[in-house]
């Protein structure tokens, strides 16, 4: 036994796999050793999922991709159980010229982004002749990786764990991108819990309860100098916002008067007038006297004295509105509390809308908080998809053409499923009449800015490759998602 140890310092034993809660399995296997059929999954108390198909003629070694998606607030572990079916020659001399090596099935794990062309280092390899299994260990948030199997005949791949994941193509793993990550919801649900606190029990001492509203809202990272000061702005104006789109209007005076107090902020609303206030709306507003006319110093000086005083009156106002015990602070309580149901009527949806107005607002310190790590991973997605025609003439074919308009910055990436394996992408954008860039056929995945005319969307292919189609194919559905 003691060299046992010293030759195997880690030993797995795995039994009983229908103690797992969640499986997912795939097989392919070329199509003269199996016949394409669905297989019987799944075991009861289990979520299971499996499938038999065709595995590609081009070239000896036959490969198969998929999808895996992981979102879990604790760290998971994925056992992959992977057998490979090879092709071991049938007489002495083939057995003799194909190596192990050349033999061995292989799996391998990594990191996928569709928001790039680059591939990224595996975090798992299994190679084998047979059958072997490894544990895929990851931390906690949103993960999406790709499975890339290769194998002579055919293969089975098993995945085990105790956590919730996706495992399959990409019509399997993208609604779930289209989603908020499990932390971001978890942090999103925090912030909202202790602020309903606050609200709930605002007429009451309010000191434990504003420390625990710090704790979610305010990691101890920035909770001091003026990033602590900036952050803690950036989330007064992301209350404001919740609860106007909870109310679906405009806040009135005594409602902003009353969030000014719940945030203790009496400048919760300079920057927002400075935001949505333009130099036309000044003028209009000016008597007539007044327009296209520079102000003296001494007009200055008393706008400034009086900009002084309204706002020692307004911050000593918030201020007093903000302590229980004073009238101004049950007055607010009251006019809170009558707002509060439109907040509770959603709150999934308005928790997203308060963490979601912090992480868009400039100020936000990148990493601030452990979900903005999931929402590189996160992404949208529209589907564009149209019959394909047969055609008889030798020429190019305009099969599809979209104008999309971009309101802000954004990172799209364009993907093609044809069952025409001759087409191709093209992007222009419609000011300044440029096609965006390709590589290997395929279009980069690139930042979209905002236009006047728009992107316009062009799909063409040859006739001459739908000429030589199996006919019966040509009216499966292309398309192209975005």
């Amino acid at each position: 036994m003691d060299h046992f140890t010293k030759c195997f310092q880690t030993l797995l034993v795995f039994h009983k796999p229908h103690s797992y809660p969640y499986q997912r399995h795939q097989s392919q296997f070329k199509d003269d050793i199996l016949p394409s059929s669905p297989s019987k999954s799944g075991s009861n108390g289990t979520s299971s999922h499996s499938s038999v198909g065709q595995l590609s003629h081009q070239g000896p070694v036959k490969r198969g991709f998929h999808y895996l998606y992981v979102d879990s607030l604790q760290p998971s572990k994925i056992l992959l159980s992977f057998s490979a079916l090879l092709n071991w020659g049938e007489t002495t001399e083939e057995k003799r010229e194909v190596s192990v090596g050349s033999r061995a099935g292989v799996l391998q794990v990594q990191p996928h982004s569709w928001r790039t062309l680059e591939s990224q280092s595996p975090l798992l390899i299994i190679r084998t002749t047979s059958c072997r299994a490894a544990v895929l260990s990851l931390p906690p948030g949103r993960h999406t990786l790709s499975v890339h199997v290769r194998a002579a005949l055919g293969y089975h791949v098993h995945l085990y764990s105790m956590a919730p994941f996706v495992f399959g193509d990409e019509e399997a793993v993208l609604p779930h991108l289209a989603q908020e990550s499990v932390r971001f919801r978890e942090q999103a649900a925090s912030m909202l819990r202790a602020l309903a606190s606050l609200v709930l029990g605002f007429s009451r001492e309010q000191t434990a309860l504003r420390t625990a509203l710090e704790e979610p809202c305010c990691p101890q990272t920035c909770c001091s100098g003026l990033e602590g000061r900036t952050h803690r702005q950036v989330f007064n104006s992301a209350v404001y916002t919740m609860l106007s789109q909870a109310l679906g209007r405009k806040l009135t005076p005594e409602e902003g008067f009353a969030v000014q107090a719940l945030t203790a902020d009496p400048l919760l609303f300079s920057a927002d007038i400075t935001k949505h206030s333009t130099t036309s709306e000044a003028v209009a507003g000016a008597p007539e006297g007044w327009q296209d006319r520079q102000p003296t110093d001494r007009e200055t000086h008393a706008v400034t004295i009086l900009q002084a005083g309204f706002k020692g009156v307004l911050t000593r106002g918030v201020l007093k509105a903000s302590k229980p015990g004073t009238k101004e602070n049950l007055t607010a309580s009251k006019t809170l509390a009558d707002m509060w149901p439109s907040v509770e009527s959603d709150p999934e949806k308005h928790s997203s809308i308060l963490l979601c107005s912090i992480l868009a607002h400039p100020a936000t310190i990148a990493g601030l908080y452990p979900c903005q790590q999931d929402e590189s991973s996160r992404m949208a997605f529209s589907d564009y998809t149209l019959p394909l025609v047969q055609e008889t003439l030798s020429s190019w074919l305009l099969v599809f053409r979209e104008v999309l308009l971009v309101p802000r910055d954004m990172l799209l990436s364009a993907k093609v499923f044809s069952p025409v394996p001759c087409c191709q992408l093209h992007v222009i954008n419609n000011d300044t009449l440029e096609e965006l860039p390709q590589a290997l056929g395929r279009l980069v995945p690139c930042v979209y800015r905002p236009n006047e005319v728009g992107e316009t969307h062009t799909k063409t292919l040859v006739s001459l490759i739908l000429r030589t189609t199996n006919p019966s194919s040509l009216m499966t559905d292309d398309s192209v998602n975005t």
